[in-house]
C-alpha cells in the first residue's frame, strides 16, 4: 500500500493520500477484487505472463517506467498513512473502489457512482 501511496498520491494532501489507501483496502474488502493489498494494487490484465502497459488497476504499476523512490521523506509519509489505514483503520473516503485524476475521464467512470474530488483525484463507488 505504501508503494501505490507513493507513486499515485505522493503530491497530494494526507487527506488525499488516505482516500487512495482506503480505495485499495476497499477492494480487499469487495468480492470483485483480490483479497490482499498487494494482488489489488498490483492487479492487471496480461498476455502471457507479462502485464500489459497501461491496463492496470493501479497506473503507476504496469505505466512502463521503473518504480524508483525518488523522494524518501515522500516514502516515509506514504507509509505511514499506509500504516494508519490499515492498522488505525483512517477513513476519509467510505465505499469508493475507483478514482482518477482530473486530468483524464475514463471511459468507466459513466459507470460508477460518483462520490467526491479529493484534491487531485475524482473517487467513485
Amino acid at each position: 500500500m505504501s508503494e501505490a501511496i507513493y507513486f499515485e498520491a505522493r503530491g497530494e494532501s494526507i487527506v488525499g493520500q488516505i482516500a487512495v489507501g482506503n480505495v485499495a483496502l476497499n477492494r480487499v474488502h469487495s468480492k470483485r477484487f483480490p483479497n490482499t493489498v498487494c494482488k489489488v494494487v498490483h492487479q492487471g490484465v496480461t498476455y502471457k505472463g507479462h502485464m500489459i502497459r497501461n491496463k492496470c488497476q493501479f497506473s503507476y504499476y504496469c505505466d512502463g517506467r521503473p518504480e524508483k523512490i525518488k523522494d524518501a521523506e515522500a516514502f516515509v509519509l506514504a507509509s505511514q498513512v499506509a500504516v494508519d489505514v490499515l492498522l488505525k483503520h483512517s477513513v476519509v473516503i467510505k465505499y469508493a473502489t475507483h478514482y482518477h485524476n482530473v486530468s483524464v475521464r475514463p471511459a468507466w467512470s459513466k459507470d460508477y457512482t460518483l462520490l467526491r474530488k479529493i484534491g487531485k483525484h475524482v473517487f467513485y463507488k
